[in-house]
């Protein structure tokens, strides 16, 4: 432990502070018991099970597979398991009104890695490939008794990317050091085989400085400067006589596995000619591009594209982010954004008698389905399919959900089903996450819809305020709602979920068709309240769903969420242009692609104010 310890002070002497900016070190033990951070499967240059990304359309559809669901359960609520409202500023806004003279209000930051960006970067270390991730991960049991450091996740966000939420606690300051201690002599194990390490006499500092040059780019995002670099080979040469070659040059990677410049992602940028603002350099754009759509490191095309100085052009940037947002339905980053925005994983935290209730399939189902709706319409109609569209897919598990009587041997796509589906609304594990454990709950709907499709808040009530639903197995929930909403200062908030939480009460609690209700058939007319252009009454599901996808509303309120997934922010004020050039681009052709595109390109993204004038504290 002795080396470790100076590792550590060396590394946290280069260029970055170990404790700064969101890097500050907390000792919260509350924090050793929470879910994990993430939400979605890992990206290019997955690891093991925590790799994939929504699966395929068509048969055999489980690509996702059980190891996915290892990355952790998504956020979905605070700790009650309650969608949480929007927040600050923009996020619970639409209707973007572009003021110029406005900067966008993002500040400089580092940003912490997550435990997928974390491995997929040892991953494209480990394989001696420079700067090629996706090319597979890491080989079976090299992670075997290391605790992968920065699983926390904010249950208090809605989104895993808000990067303010993630500094280095002592627990995952004691996890990164074990898996700094235990990956690197495995790493330079397999170095030995093939490069200066397999000479029998190769001078020290040579074979040092290659490889430092050659791990440097990987884990910092950026060739080492020149104090870096002859602080690492300076190291490794003074600790060559006792550990030998091979054992210092695993003693200078735990170094940089420890060092700030590695844990820390940095979007600091440099000055602009305005002197008003800071612009993100092509190496900080780069990382930022290839973490956030891959959890991996930049590929070869983004790196070179970084050293030619070409991600100063938006253009050159948009054509980067079209080229990795390829098959999307692949990429972990897309598929935690749905997961986390819809929420319908929740399903899985509500422990239910029903025999054969599968909440895992359902949610496996749910990610075939918008892994197919990007497949199919990425780039063209998005937000319609995916709110409207008939596609289910079914599984044994699954498939009586869909009125099916038959049990498929894998899981099939069916684009018509005895119980019709319209779109992720329809979905069984969306309709049981929004349920209660044996009774719908058309309120917890409704409110999604109002919150997270419309941005519009729901003010809370403290629970004391709240008349009890009446327990009668006479009367449906519409009519126990109508009992509910005559407390004194209930309909006002009630009149803004429960018209549109009841047209989904053809289904049952867990998902499935259901026509009758107390004895009664089931009504599911409501009423669309707070869209502007579409609203009045609705005969059911498909009619809600059709006027939620024709919204202008509904799409401005998803494009905000994106940007504050993608983004790792909420939006604030300053970023109305940001918002109002994605929501323009996005609703020409609705296409997801240019969404990403959109805003990876924009002012938001690649500006920085100073602290001072920044429009969050730090």
């Amino acid at each position: 432990m002795r080396h470790l310890a100076v590792l550590v002070a060396i590394a946290s002497s280069l260029s970055l502070p170990l404790m700064g900016c969101a890097g500050t070190v907390s000792d919260d033990p509350d924090r050793d018991n929470e879910t994990p951070r993430g939400g979605g499967p890992g990206g290019g240059g997955s690891v093991g099970g925590m790799g994939g990304g929504m699966g395929t359309a068509g048969a055999g559809g489980n690509e996702l597979g059980e190891g996915g669901a290892q990355g952790g359960a998504p956020n979905v609520g605070g700790a009650t398991g309650q969608p949480q409202a929007p927040h600050d500023d923009l996020a619970a806004k639409t209707g973007f009104v572009c003021d110029p003279k406005k900067a966008p209000a993002g500040r400089p930051r580092l940003w912490l890695l997550s435990d997928k960006q974390y491995a997929n970067t040892l991953a494209t270390l480990f394989k001696n490939q420079r700067l090629q991730p996706g090319n597979g991960g890491l080989p079976t049991g090299f992670l075997n008794g290391v605790p992968l450091p920065f699983t926390f996740k904010n249950s208090a966000d809605r989104f895993s990317t808000r990067a303010l939420s993630y500094t280095l606690a002592e627990d995952e300051l004691r996890d990164a050091m074990q898996a700094a201690t235990t990956l690197a002599p495995r790493i330079v194990d397999d170095w030995a085989k093939r490069t200066c390490l397999k000479q029998a006499n190769a001078d020290a500092a040579m074979c040092l400085g290659e490889r430092v040059k050659f791990a440097a780019p990987i884990l910092f995002g950026r060739p080492p400067t020149l104090e870096e670099e002859t602080h690492f080979v300076q190291l490794g040469v003074s600790l060559s006589a006792d550990l030998g070659l091979k054992g210092a040059v695993a003693t200078v990677l735990r170094a940089m596995l420890m060092a700030p410049q590695f844990l820390y992602r940095t979007e600091l940028g440099e000055p602009t000619g305005d002197g008003a603002s800071r612009r993100l350099t092509n190496y900080e754009v780069a990382s930022a591009v290839a973490y956030g759509l891959t959890d991996a490191p930049p590929d070869r095309e983004l790196w070179e594209a970084a050293a030619a100085g070409a991600l100063t052009d938006p253009v050159v940037i948009k054509g980067h982010v079209a080229r990795l947002a390829a098959g999307l339905s692949k990429r972990g980053p897309v598929a935690a954004f749905f997961r986390q925005y819809y929420q319908y994983p929740q399903t899985s935290r509500i422990q239910r008698p029903d025999k054969g209730y599968n909440a895992l399939m359902m949610i496996y189902d749910t990610d075939a389905f918008i892994g197919a709706m990007l497949d199919r319409h990425g780039e063209n109609g998005f937000l319609s399919a995916l709110l409207t569209s008939p596609l289910v897919f079914a599984t044994k598990w699954t498939a009586s959900l869909y009125g099916l009587t038959t049990t498929p041997a894998e899981r099939i796509a069916l684009e018509t089903t005895p119980s019709p589906r319209f779109g992720i609304l329809t979905q069984p594990s969306w309709l049981s996450s929004f349920a209660q454990v044996e009774r719908t709950d058309p309120i917890r709907r409704g409110r999604f819809i109002r919150e997270s499709m419309l941005c519009q808040h729901i003010p809370e009530v403290q629970i004391e305020d709240l008349p009890t639903i009446p327990e009668d197995p006479g009367r449906t929930q519409r009519e126990k709602l109508e009992i509910h909403r005559s407390g004194v200062g209930c309909a006002s908030c009630h009149s803004l979920m429960d018209p549109m939480g009841l047209v989904f009460e053809g289904f049952g609690y867990i998902g499935e068709n259901r026509a009758m209700e107390a004895g009664r058939p089931v009504d599911t007319t409501g009423e669309l309240v707070g869209s502007a252009d579409q609203d009045g009454p609705v005969s059911g599901p498909a009619d809600l769903t059709a006027r939620l996808a024709a919204s202008v509303t509904a799409r401005e309120c998803f494009v905000s969420h994106n940007f504050e997934y993608w983004m790792g922010r909420p939006a604030s004020p300053g970023d109305e242009c940001t918002l109002q050039a994605a929501d323009t681009a996005f609703a020409q052709e609705q296409s997801y692609v240019k969404l990403l595109q959109a805003l990876f390109s924009s002012d938001s993204f690649l500006l920085r104010r100073p602290w001072e004038e920044s429009g969050e504290s730090p």
